[in-house]
């Protein structure tokens, strides 16, 4: 009985997403449902309340502002035309390379621009460059939302921030033990890429370039887990996959001084980061010293340097500020209410309750943590959201059943990354940029029936990882 009705403010978010209520809506419902729960079955001292905000608001001010950067220095390089300066450049490097350019743009530019914003951005750049690149509506579509199989990395791994901290663990442990874990994803996407956009089987020499992009994918995204921590594993690793794309089209495209001045707020917020964290590991920074390693400050200044451009661009950077402000609200108001949800849920013992539940699961659990993780995935559309909602439970359930907390956390957070590719929040996303409504026809059914394909070979790899570590 208990396990249910600890499991009631889940479902009632569960409900309202199907029932397409926006998410600051859907965290409000369930947060009415845990705050009844709180008063009535799970009464809980308010001092253990009070400690347990208090613990929670470093985490959740990390996250927010993660949040807003993201947007808003996405929006400051729309206004500014640096985003159309960087596609156009990716045009010219691509050109006459149709096979080769899908791989580019999948596993290297969506990746990379969702790492560094977030929210699904990434296939907001990657759309209209592959409709530029002269692939269809529907291709276009597909291959976007495609691209967002490393979501988990998604503005600078949020997800994995929250998840580490409701779960108990390290956020660099919990960024290494995912990216081990997510190793195949690259082939996966890869090959699936492959068949998307060229409409048949790939061909020896496409298989080469998607096993050496994966080696370099998967390996960069590992040893960058390993030695600079979660946060910039997706913009390192995707940056790899740019490069080496390059270097393999024997492209003789240089970037000229405009491209280089519309990436440099890319290239102020990677280095900056990669700096200040090797900084801190050599000097020993911790508390407030370590402030120079967050993302949240790198986001910050990223943006300031493209409010600057969009200065001299002569822009109007006020209204620009605001539509990030207007955009960045339900994007914070949810997450950040999911994420107080989950930290209601494990103070008041309701995680546990569901974590009890899953270990009864037994042997199976494997099966039951992979479906929860793709399921909630699904549902939010966020790996946040779905970390927030889950992550203390599974951690519990592995612990009551003798494995690795750790693992049952990397399922979590990863291959709930994988499934928001199908959220219908992404997927009506991703339609509204290739420039359609709920009513036009887009021959889209096949190319999902691919990406729900992809979403289901994921599942089974992390249950079987699941069974193995």
């Amino acid at each position: 009985m208990y396990p249910l009705l600890a499991a009631l403010p889940l479902l009632a978010a569960i409900a309202a997403m199907v029932a397409r209520w926006s998410a600051p809506r859907a965290a409000a419902v369930s947060l009415l449902t845990a705050a009844a729960l709180t008063l009535t079955v799970f009464k809980t001292p308010l001092t253990e309340l009070r400690q347990a905000g208090i613990d929670l608001a470093p985490t959740l001010t990390e996250v927010l502002v993660i949040l807003l950067g993201g947007v808003t220095l996405s929006r400051l390089l729309d206004a500014s035309g640096d985003q159309q300066r960087i596609a156009e450049w990716v045009g010219t490097v691509c050109a006459g390379e149709h096979d080769r350019v899908i791989l580019l743009v999948v596993l290297g530019v969506t990746p990379f621009a969702e790492s560094v914003t977030g929210f699904g951005l990434g296939a907001v750049v990657a759309i209209p460059l592959l409709q530029h690149l002269g692939f269809s509506r529907a291709r276009s579509l597909a291959l976007g939302l495609l691209g967002l199989y490393l979501t988990t990395w998604g503005a600078l791994a949020t997800g994995t921030l929250i998840a580490a901290h409701l779960g108990g663990v390290h956020p660099s442990d919990l960024g290494m033990r995912s990216a081990l874990f997510a190793a195949p994803l690259t082939l996966f996407a890869a090959l699936v890429a492959l068949r998307l956009g060229t409409g048949r089987r790939p061909g020896p020499g496409n298989l080469v370039q998607a096993l050496v992009l994966t080696v370099v994918q998967s390996g960069t995204l590992i040893l960058s887990s390993w030695l600079l921590g979660h946060t910039l594993g997706g913009a390192l690793s995707s940056l790899a996959v740019m490069t080496t794309s390059m270097i393999m089209m024997r492209s003789g495209a240089r970037l000229d001084a405009i491209t280089r001045g519309a990436l440099t707020p890319y290239m102020v917020l990677v280095t900056g980061l990669v700096v200040s964290t090797l900084l801190a590991r050599t000097l020993g920074w911790t508390g407030w010293a370590a402030l120079p390693t967050h993302g949240s400050l790198w986001l910050v200044v990223a943006s300031v340097v493209a409010a600057l451009r969009l200065r001299r661009a002569r822009g109007d950077i006020a209204p620009t500020l605001r539509r990030a402000l207007a955009a960045w609200r339900p994007v914070g108001l949810g997450t950040g209410g999911f994420v107080i949800l989950g930290t209601l849920l494990t103070a008041t013992g309701m995680s546990s309750a569901i974590g009890s539940a899953l270990s009864n699961t037994g042997p199976l659990f494997p099966f039951a943590s992979a479906a929860l993780a793709g399921l909630s995935g699904l549902v939010t559309g966020t790996v946040a959201g779905s970390n927030s909602m889950l992550a203390a439970s599974q951690a519990g359930a592995a612990s009551a059943l003798g494995t690795s907390p750790l693992s049952a956390l990397a399922t979590q957070n990863t291959l709930s990354g994988v499934f928001t590719i199908l959220s219908p929040t992404r997927v009506a996303l991703a339609r509204a940029v290739v420039g359609v409504d709920a009513s036009d026809h887009v021959p889209e059914t096949h190319f999902l029936g691919w990406l729900a394909a992809l979403c289901a070979l994921s599942g089974a790899w992390f249950t079987l990882v699941g069974h193995l570590w």
